[in-house]
């Protein structure tokens, strides 16, 4: 974490004539099988150049290192057939002792070779020498940006494509883990608002196409997942993507906010980087006020000596029934004065209970508890923060709106503010407690909505919005850090919790929901676990599902998930996670790493890689006939 390199940017201005502006972007995605020798490579390159239809504008071949004994052929070809070519070049020998790593971008007018810029520790063996410059491409069919293998490990490079609002990203790979890069590119459709194409050798599998939409009546998982392939495979399929469509959603989202929609298409709403509101945008994108850079400003709060360092740290989360819909609708989502909440609350007291009696009936030492989204009521607060005292345990809850006055419920005075309470006891049976409060930065479509018609939302009403993130710094357990629901979907908010300051990530960080989107949010969990090389522990109610605790490890079942329950699925899971197992794995060089227990490592942990400064259309492409 302590390398740093200066990152410059450039974007590529790529002009040439479209047979047909109108119609969807027609990617052509080969994935081929790895040739050993080059007379094998020239035939299987001619074969899959020969099964390019005339009317692909975007091509992404598979990776083969003597592709780069082709460049001529494929800017002949390129200019010939009119397409934008994504080709990876892999690893090659250059100037004695060092390599590159490339991957060819060609189109009718040049090409550029672009330098891998994030290293595995294979191209480190290997003495690849990195790259400096991330190109962004702007095309007849769009923002582009191509990124080569680690280099989709790497948060400080995709914050950048955010930044910059790409609407296509190229991911090309060898790479076995192709499943870990799919619930990648699920978070980043999501949280970049972008088509993600992933591209991989036939010898593993895995290419695939991802979109933050999808048409009425298709019953795809998320609607996003346009083409994958599983298990080694050779592939050369054709997809349309509808960036014209990506587009209007982008400006109707701007012009209209949360409240937009296309009668053809089924959309998860975006990032507030892409919604216009009024008053609904969290202050720390109010560009120009003092509020604006409050994603910079972490409180980082210690907290009291309760114990030396732990190896290991046992985690409980409660997916529990939520109250019903008109329970929060019709209270301005302070459910405790619903007449279901009665009820509720008596069953939340024996989950509660029953967890004590199994933990001391198994003598065990529970070290966090965890509640979903507007959950605790807060005449609660007492009884869990006495829970907390007894069993020496950090509890965090999101809570339900707090308002002291309820005859505002149906005035236009109501308000409301979405929170998490942390409780940190100082030491077990000692009395003493922190609470901290957490308030969201964001608002998503769920938030402060009044009744409507047939028990749906209806308008919304104000919602007094976050400015500061929290991170915690315990002895025991070391950095966590808390989010709520929507925060989740902000890649800014995810890296700046974890970076901000030249930080080390968080061991565990802790996102409490209460989104129907669960598997969404599982694949974001999943990704981060791995960016950011932490726990992430999610609490979601039981009437969605998708709770769990995910670490970037190799677990035997499903990938990286230590513990999981599906929707419907009511109670407490417990897990136990190695944080001594952790630290010690982001400090093992990943050679070391084969075989045992954590993944290899992400890029932020080989070093950050930040901007110099950005040079719009400064970049050269060389010219249609190289030399």
């Amino acid at each position: 974490m302590e390398k740093r390199r200066q990152l410059e940017i450039q974007t590529v201005t790529v002009s040439y004539e479209r047979r047909s502006k109108e119609a969807p972007v027609m990617l052509h995605l080969s994935q081929e099988w790895r040739q050993r020798d080059a007379e094998a490579f020239k035939q299987v390159f001619i074969d899959t150049l020969d099964h390019i239809p005339e009317s692909a504008d975007l091509v992404v071949l598979s990776e083969h290192p003597d592709a780069h004994a082709a460049t001529a052929a494929l800017q002949a070809f390129a200019k010939e057939r009119n397409h934008l070519l994504v080709v990876p070049f892999g690893v090659k020998a250059f100037e004695g002792e060092t390599c590159s790593n490339r991957v060819g971008v060609f189109w009718p007018g040049g090409h550029i070779l672009l330098d891998k810029l994030s290293l595995s520790s294979d191209d480190q063996e290997g003495k690849v020498v990195a790259g400096k410059t991330l190109f962004l491409f702007d095309t007849p069919l769009g923002r582009m940006a191509v990124l080569n293998c680690h280099e989709y490990t790497h948060v400080d490079l995709l914050e950048e494509l955010a930044e910059h609002e790409v609407e296509i990203i190229v991911v090309v790979t060898v790479n076995q883990a192709s499943r870990l890069y799919w619930d990648y590119a699920l978070a980043d459709a999501h949280r970049l608002f972008s088509f993600i194409i992933i591209g991989n050798i036939a010898d593993y599998g895995g290419a695939a196409v991802f979109a933050p939409f999808r048409n009425q009546g298709t019953p795809l998982r998320l609607g996003s997942r346009l083409l994958h392939t599983r298990g080694p495979a050779q592939l050369r399929a054709d997809v349309e993507l509808n960036v014209a469509q990506l587009k209007e959603l982008r400006e109707g989202y701007r012009r209209q906010g949360d409240a937009f929609q296309i009668a053809t298409l089924v959309a998860v709403v975006p990032p507030e980087r892409f919604l216009f509101s009024a008053d609904d945008r969290a202050p720390y994108l109010r560009n120009g006020t003092e509020e604006s850079n409050a994603l910079d400003r972490v409180v980082f709060r210690p907290v009291p000596a309760a114990a030396p360092a732990s190896r290991s740290a046992r985690i409980a989360v409660a997916q529990l029934e939520a109250p019903s819909l008109n329970a929060y609708l019709e209270t301005g989502y302070r459910f405790s004065r619903a007449r279901e909440y009665p009820v509720f609350r008596e069953v939340l007291r024996q989950h509660l209970a029953t967890l004590e009696q199994r933990l001391t009936l198994r003598n065990q030492q529970l070290d966090f508890l965890v509640f979903p989204e507007v959950f605790l009521p807060r005449e609660m607060f007492q009884e869990v923060q006495e829970f907390a005292v007894r069993q020496g345990t950090i509890v965090i809850a999101g809570a339900e709106y707090a308002d002291p006055d309820p005859d505002r419920l149906r005035t236009e005075g109501l308000h409301g503010a979405n929170e998490c309470a942390i409780f940190i006891p100082q030491r077990k049976g000692s009395g003493e407690c922190q609470v901290h409060t957490y308030r969201k930065l964001t608002r998503s479509q769920y938030d402060a909505r009044r009744p409507g018609p047939g028990g749906k939302l209806g308008d919304k009403f104000p919602l007094d919005l976050g400015n500061r993130l929290l991170r915690f710094h315990h002895p025991a357990y070391g950095d966590f850090g808390v989010l709520i629901c929507y925060d989740f979907s902000h890649l800014d908010i995810v890296r700046s919790l974890n970076l901000a300051g030249g930080r080390e990530p968080c061991e565990l960080l802790f996102v409490v929901s209460y989104n129907p989107d669960a598997e969404l949010y599982r694949a974001c969990c999943i990704a981060d676990a791995h960016r950011f090389y932490q726990y992430v522990v999610m609490c979601n109610v039981a009437n969605f599902g998708g709770s769990g605790v995910f670490g970037p490890v190799r677990t035997p079942g499903a990938r990286q998930v230590i513990t999981e329950a599906g929707k419907g699925m009511e109670g407490i899971l417990m897990a136990e996670v190695d944080l001594e197992g952790l630290r010690k794995a982001r400090r093992t060089e990943d050679a070391l790493l084969k075989g045992g227990l954590f993944q290899r490592r992400p890029g932020i942990l080989h070093g950050r890689i930040l901007p110099a400064r950005s040079t719009r259309g400064a970049a050269q492409p060389r010219p249609a006939t190289p030399a």
